[in-house]
């Protein structure tokens, strides 16, 4: 199935299982901003470095702009006598091409496609009737594929931990959120064209994002905003022989993804 297909599919599951549930108790902006289902155009600026050159010397980095889509559903209501109870789902995919430096030591432009998933659940605590915090757990996974001469190499990981989201109310119809998370990720690993598997360590994942939801018209809203992630896997367990050489180690890989998104959403 296409990837524009599936995050459609998302949004539709997440929509039709959450509308019957999700009748406004309260109308208060703040709340309603997270009762959503959402379409965006996206773009991704990736920076990926490799440090595994024990003698020195410079690693391989990747970076370059890779436009995409990002689908979003989210849900907030009361629920066994607790009141904002939240809940939300996010898919992005993004696809471009990253050049391969630094020169001369390293050339090369890859084709690259980054997945991302991610889930959060937690509740919210109306501080007053234009502000309101939501703390949640989250979790999800990240998949990129790298390709250059018809070579591929993956690289994927899932992640869990926490999260804290902000909503503020500028006008009834304007919202700005922010949102701060955490995360380590966990099940690491490469598949190289030469169809090795190797593992990664678990290593920190640092989230941040800034976005604006002006209610158009009905249940109309057009959102946008900013978000940045930094992970890290630590390098893994040894995998190959070669030679006389000692055992090599897939190399740590650092992440610095900064996506820009704006779209249209469907309050209910």
């Amino acid at each position: 199935m296409p990837v524009c297909d599936r995050a459609l599919m998302l949004a539709a599951v997440f929509g039709a299982v959450s509308l019957p549930l999700a009748a406004r108790a309260q109308n208060l902006p703040v709340v309603n901003v997270n009762n959503e289902i959402g379409l965006a155009a996206d773009v991704m600026l990736q920076d990926q470095g490799y440090d595994h050159l024990s003698g020195g010397g410079a690693s391989a980095e990747y970076s370059g702009w890779q436009p995409g889509l990002d689908a979003k559903a989210s849900v907030m209501k009361d629920l066994w006598g607790i009141s904002n109870v939240y809940a939300a789902a996010r898919f992005n995919f993004n696809d471009g091409e990253s050049s391969l430096g630094p020169s001369p030591a390293y050339a090369g432009t890859f084709n690259r496609q980054t997945e991302n998933l991610g889930v959060e659940l937690g509740k919210g605590f109306l501080i007053t009737d234009k502000f309101l915090l939501t703390p949640f757990i989250q979790g999800g996974y990240t998949n990129l594929q790298s390709s250059i001469a018809n070579v591929t190499t993956t690289t994927a990981n899932g992640f869990v931990g926490l999260g804290l989201r902000g909503d503020y109310a500028l006008t009834d119809r304007l919202v700005v959120t922010g949102r701060l998370g955490w995360a380590e990720t966990l099940g690491g690993n490469i598949n190289t064209g030469a169809n090795e598997n190797v593992g990664y360590g678990n290593g920190p994942m640092w989230q941040a994002g800034i976005g604006l939801d002006y209610l158009l018209y009905s249940h109309v809203h057009l959102y946008g905003g900013v978000d940045y992630t930094d992970y890290t896997l630590e390098r893994g367990g040894y995998f190959q022989q070669v030679g006389p050489f000692a055992p090599q180690r897939a190399a740590q890989a650092n992440f610095n993804d900064l996506n820009f998104h704006l779209g249209i959403a469907w309050g209910f």
